[in-house]
């Protein structure tokens, strides 16, 4: 039997965020402002975790070879003991070993979405590398904004898992994010606690909802509802309408992103679809 999942959500959905600035105009509750800084700090005395060491300073982190956290070690990962790894930030070369990663997880991130970004933000992105050559971890902490950043993709491959590799990447990832800034997250449905205690202030988002339609049928689009609302009339998108789509853009998410607009709309193996109402 086919399945096929259609699925229609707000940009921000499933994530959590620590900005009154944008809380403001997204969400209808009163969301105080946290800085990431006293979110470790708030984490630490509740859970009496410590930061691992060597990370307050992620360029050092990125310099040496890190071992995993020895207290971590069970009898299945024993064989892993001495594993060795490093931070650094990916090439455009390994862009299609991390989209592998990722369909491991069982997500279809769109290589072009994330050769867009890579473009944009390369220093966002941030591996694990084993002595070996695997890459053991993948997070991006992505700059949207001058003071607005956005965390996602991060996958541990299962074999990896259990040994601190994925905490340690992520605390020197979200270094980039001073405490002026502020910051949101994609979230696996089900593993909102790893994000909440592990990486950002304990603030979540859960009012939003994914709409999921489902079909066990072939995906046809002539099944559609072709009919559209009185004055609306959708058009393929061209340039000249590439000012309408950015004030669009920033009605929505409260911040300017031009730059990666422009390189979005022009992804290959895509078409993009603007849709006006009474012409404007």
């Amino acid at each position: 039997m086919k399945r096929a999942a259609i699925k229609a959500f707000n940009y921000f959905n499933y994530a959590a965020l620590n900005s009154r600035k944008f809380t403001k105009k997204l969400c209808p509750t009163n969301i105080q402002q946290h800085s990431l800084r006293r979110s470790h700090q708030a984490i630490q005395r509740e859970e009496n975790l410590l930061i691992p060491e060597g990370l307050t300073e992620g360029h050092k982190a990125r310099q040496q070879w890190l071992s995993v956290d020895q207290w971590r070690i069970k009898s299945s990962t024993e064989h892993l003991r001495h594993l060795k790894y490093r931070l650094r930030h990916p090439e455009w070369k390994d862009l299609p070993r991390i989209i592998a990663l990722k369909r491991q997880q069982g997500t279809q991130d769109v290589p072009s979405s994330l050769e867009t970004w890579f473009k944009l933000d390369p220093e966002g992105f941030l591996i694990a590398e084993t002595t070996s050559g695997d890459i053991a971890c993948v997070v991006a902490v992505l700059r949207h904004h001058e003071n607005f950043y956005f965390a996602g993709l991060l996958y541990v491959p299962e074999k990896y898992r259990g040994l601190g590799i994925g905490r340690k990447t992520c605390f020197t990832a979200f270094e980039r994010i001073d405490s002026k800034s502020s910051s949101g997250l994609n979230a696996v449905p089900g593993r909102m606690e790893c994000y909440r205690d592990g990486l950002l202030s304990p603030i979540v988002e859960n009012k939003w909802k994914c709409v999921v339609n489902e079909t066990s049928d072939r995906v046809n689009p002539f099944v559609l509802n072709s009919r559209l609302p009185e004055g609306v009339t959708v058009l393929p998108y061209h340039r000249l309408q590439q000012p309408h789509v950015i004030k669009y853009d920033h009605s929505l998410h409260g911040i300017q992103r031009k730059s990666f607009l422009e390189l979005s709309l022009k992804e290959p193996h895509s078409r993009t679809f603007v849709a006006f109402k009474d012409g404007a």
